[in-house]
């Protein structure tokens, strides 16, 4: 049972995988506009500028419906160092998702935790996400000790985490993807 739960979460880890990398292609790609300038456009009648709003999951306008797909994140924050901004930048990402269709039908509910760099609390939490909370995979983690403490448990329990890794651990752990350019830039 342990084996087959962790294929249905490594499967819709790649899923998410995918439509995220697409959706940041499809962002990165830009409009594609006939007159190759870099300009706004203005329409005839007002002068007023417009432009294209950006798409995001299926790009439909029509709300998710099914059951959700959990996804979890720690940050720290604390006096002097808040990194919450960075998973909350995903929660906005996957609400924008939602609302137009979702993966495959799908919601993605997107569980945020914070932690004030505690062993215990870090530990604590990502038991929370994994056994109470039921999250498929772990993205927009941003957390100055994460990685050390949690990495061993999350490769125990067959999860791959997407992050921003601040840690050395986040960059020699094969479950770990850290997005960011790391200690070597």
């Amino acid at each position: 049972m342990r084996i087959e739960l962790a294929r249905r979460r490594s499967r819709w880890f790649l899923i998410i995988a995918l439509v995220a990398g697409m959706s940041l292609f499809v962002a990165a790609c830009g409009s594609d506009d006939d007159d190759g300038g870099g300009g706004d456009e203005t329409t005839a009648e007002s002068g007023e500028a417009t432009a294209e709003a950006p798409k995001c999951g299926l790009g439909n306008g029509e709300e998710a419906t099914g059951e959700p797909i959990k996804l979890g994140a720690i940050a720290t924050k604390q006096p002097g160092t808040d990194f919450s901004d960075i998973p909350n930048t995903a929660s906005a990402f996957f609400e924008c998702v939602n609302d137009n269709g979702g993966i495959n039908g799908h919601p993605v509910e997107h569980i945020v935790e914070t932690e004030q760099t505690d062993p215990g609390q870090d530990a604590a939490l990502a038991r929370k996400l994994i056994e109470d909370d039921g999250v498929a995979g772990i993205v927009g983690s941003t957390s100055l000790i994460e990685c050390d403490v949690n990495h061993e448990y999350y490769e125990q329990q067959g999860f791959y985490v997407i992050n921003s890794g601040i840690a050395p651990t986040c960059w020699s752990t094969p479950n770990s993807a850290p997005v960011n350019m790391g200690p070597r830039y």
